[in-house]
C-alpha cells in the first residue's frame, strides 16, 4: 500500500455503482475526487475511467507493474477498517467482493466500536479504514484542508510539502478564480497520490410536503423554519418558472 500504483489499482475497483444502487439508495452519483459535487465555480480534479471494463483492465496492469499477481510477488491479504454498521459492513464486504474477483487480492474485515474505532484510525493500525467528512461550508477547502501534512484530522499518514504549499497559497489568494486553480491543483496531487480512496458522497433525505413554501435544497441542507409557510391552492398550482 505505500506504491501508490497500487492504491489506484484498489480504487479503480471499488463498485462505486453497484454500492449507490445496491446499499446506499439514496439517489447518489459515484465520486472519483474528494471535493463532492455542487460547489459553484470549482471543477472536480477527478477523471472518471471511461468504463467499469477499462478500470479493471488499468487496475491489472497497474498491479502487475508493481510487482503484483501472476508471475509476481502474492498480494498480502490486506483488512479493510469500520466502525459498526450494518451498512458499513455491506459496503466492505463489497468492496473485498471485486477486489478477490478483478484483482486476486484476499481481504478480511474488522469491525470496531466508535471510540475503538477512532483510536485505531488516530494511532494507524490500519490496512485501509473507512471514514467520511461532512463540509463546514461551501468550499473545497473544507474537504481539501483534512490533508495537510499532520493535520488533526488527517488519518492517513500521508503528506506532501507542495500540497500544503497549494493550500497556503489559495488561502492567500484573493482572485476566486485563480484561488479555485490553486484547490484543483491540490486535489489533484491528493488523487495522484491516492491515499484516500473517494467513493459515494452522503445525500439529505427530506420529506417535505407540497404545500411547504420557503424550503429549498442547499448543498450543506440547512433549512431555517423562519423562512417556512404554507402555500395556499393558488400558489400551490401555479405553473413554476
Amino acid at each position: 500500500l505505500r506504491d501508490p500504483r497500487v492504491r489506484r489499482a484498489l480504487s479503480l475497483t471499488v463498485p462505486r455503482q453497484e454500492i449507490c444502487d445496491k446499499i446506499t439508495q439514496c439517489g447518489q452519483t459515484p465520486i472519483y475526487g474528494l471535493v463532492p459535487p455542487g460547489i459553484s465555480a470549482y471543477q472536480s480534479a477527478a477523471t472518471p475511467p471511461a468504463s467499469e471494463e477499462s478500470a479493471r483492465l488499468e487496475a491489472q496492469s497497474l498491479l502487475a507493474a508493481a510487482g503484483f499477481g501472476p508471475g509476481g510477488t502474492p498480494f498480502p491479504t490486506i483488512e479493510i477498517h469500520y466502525n459498526h454498521s450494518e451498512a458499513h459492513r455491506d459496503i466492505a464486504e463489497v468492496i473485498g467482493t471485486a477486489w478477490r474477483r478483478h484483482l486476486g487480492v484476499r481481504v478480511k474485515f474488522l469491525n470496531q466500536e466508535w471510540k475503538v474505532y477512532l483510536d485505531t484510525q488516530s494511532s494507524l493500525d490500519y490496512d485501509i479504514s473507512r471514514s467520511a467528512w461532512i463540509g463546514d461550508y461551501v468550499d473545497p477547502n473544507s474537504f481539501l484542508d483534512l490533508f495537510v501534512t499532520g493535520g488533526e484530522n488527517n488519518k492517513t499518514g500521508w503528506g506532501d510539502p507542495e500540497y500544503d504549499a497549494l493550500l497556503r497559497r489559495a488561502a492567500l489568494e484573493l482572485a476566486p478564480t485563480r484561488r479555485m486553480e490553486l484547490l484543483q491543483q491540490a486535489e489533484r496531487l491528493l488523487l495522484e497520490a491516492m491515499p484516500i480512496i473517494p467513493g459515494v458522497p452522503y445525500a439529505s433525505q427530506n420529506l417535505v410536503s407540497p404545500r411547504l413554501g420557503g424550503f429549498h435544497e442547499n448543498i450543506l441542507d440547512v433549512h431555517f423554519p423562519k423562512f417556512w409557510y404554507w402555500m395556499d391552492d393558488a400558489e400551490l398550482t401555479a405553473p413554476v418558472e
